[in-house]
């Protein structure tokens, strides 16, 4: 019998369990490793990746050179400066002494005190002046006496004197002649005695008449008393002007910057007693070297500042410049003038003073540090040109404040490479930038 042959599933009841079986395992491809001309390649690029992020970075200073920060010069008012240090003081001092030798007294002053001409400075005791006036004043009293004495008692008996000679002389005068005239009446020894007689009364007349002439005035005697009467006068007025000196006054208005004297001391003459500082023009006293000489001249302006008031400046000009050398210290004194000295200027203060040299107008200048071999026979600057650096020999003028004037070598705009990149060499390729801005 011819059938169709059931399926195993179909010939399976319905209610038979369904069998799950675990499905097969697929097979993957095996792994495989990249080859090594691959992992040339993923190196290679990755180089040229790196390469080209540092080309970018580094490339362009190394293409077109580092960054010079630097600016064309032009042309400035260069000023030459000297600075010196040196101390206020008035152009003269002067030191107050005694011209007699006492014991001081009073002291209505003291140190820094600003004083008028002809107030007290000092008095001296005048015990002893006023002894000495005294004497003096009873000399010339007998002086004067004497004097007096002459004209009344003296000079008045001589003339009396004088008159009883006269007389004298003429009666022996006319006895003489009588007995001349009685010739043979009188003996030769009478004779001689009346002649002798006449003789002495000539002689007393004489000196009675000196003796009036030296009185009256014009005379001797006259003369005599009048120079003792001028010289008790003149040792008077001696010592009244020495008395006049125990009290000392200020020869003129200042500062008293010194006093060397206390009450109760004895003050000689010679001694310095105090130091007055005149009122009027002050001056700045400095000390510049000697190899300076050269750039000074009398009439140069300055500028000063005195070291405990920095912020305060004022002008000043050179009034004075010694001729002579210090040898030992290897300077020179120069005076300053101040026209206007501010109020907080004391005597001996410490000033810092510059003074202006020299002026360049229209100068061109570059930093002292920035010149090679400057003190050599041929200075050089290291400049910008094309892009490259190139050595430029230069001739500087005068120095100030960090800068050199360059007389010829370079012109306006050139670009002077810093000292700050020294390390440059000559031809090296350079970016120039300005300097960059400095935020205080």
């Amino acid at each position: 019998m011819t059938g169709v042959a059931a399926t195993p599933e179909l010939a399976a009841p319905v209610s038979a369990p369904i069998l799950q079986t675990p499905l097969p395992a697929v097979a993957l491809p095996p792994r495989t490793r990249p080859s090594r001309h691959r992992l040339r390649w993923i190196g290679g690029g990755v180089a040229l990746l790196l390469a080209g992020v540092g080309g970018w970075y580094y490339g362009v200073p190394l293409v077109l050179g580092p960054i010079v920060h630097t600016q064309p010069l032009a042309r400035v008012t260069l000023v030459q400066t000297l600075v010196a240090t040196g101390h206020v003081a008035t152009r003269y001092r002067i030191d107050i002494g005694t011209q007699i030798a006492g014991i001081v007294k009073q002291i209505p002053v003291t140190d820094g005190q600003t004083v008028v001409a002809g107030q007290t400075l000092l008095v001296l005791d005048g015990t002893e002046a006023r002894a000495l006036t005294q004497q003096a004043e009873a000399t010339r009293q007998q002086a004067i006496a004497q004097d007096r004495q002459r004209q009344t008692l003296t000079l008045p008996a001589a003339e009396q004197d004088l008159v009883q000679a006269t007389a004298a002389r003429v009666r022996a005068e006319q006895a003489l002649a009588r007995n001349l005239s009685a010739l043979g009446l009188e003996s030769p020894a009478a004779l001689d005695d009346a002649r002798k007689a006449v003789d002495m009364l000539r002689a007393a007349e004489r000196s009675a008449l000196l003796s009036v002439s030296s009185d009256r005035r014009g005379g001797s005697n006259a003369q005599l008393t009048a120079s003792a009467m001028e010289l008790a006068s003149a040792n008077l007025r001696v010592v009244r002007a020495r008395e006049q000196f125990r009290t000392i006054v200020a020869p003129r208005a200042g500062v008293l910057i010194f006093r060397a004297v206390e009450v109760g001391d004895v003050a000689h003459v010679g001694d310095v007693l105090m130091r007055l500082a005149p009122a009027g023009e002050m001056e700045i006293l400095v000390q510049v070297d000697e190899k300076q000489i050269g750039r000074m001249a009398v009439g140069q302006s300055a500028v000063a500042s005195p070291e405990a008031f920095p912020a305060t400046r004022f002008d000043a000009r050179v009034r004075y410049i010694n001729p002579a050398i210090d040898v030992l210290r290897a300077s020179v004194d120069v005076r300053l003038l101040i026209p206007a000295p501010p109020d907080v200027l004391r005597q001996d203060m410490t000033v810092a003073v510059e003074i202006e040299t020299g002026r360049r107008p229209q100068a061109l200048v570059v930093h002292v540090e920035d010149v090679y071999e400057r003190s050599g026979t041929a200075p050089w600057v290291l400049l910008v040109r094309a892009g490259r650096t190139a050595r430029q020999q230069v001739q500087l003028g005068v120095v100030s404040a960090g800068v050199v004037e360059v007389t010829s070598g370079l012109k306006v705009g050139d670009l002077v490479v810093p000292h700050a990149f020294s390390s440059l060499a000559i031809g090296d390729r350079v970016r120039v930038r300005p300097p960059p801005v400095v935020v205080p």
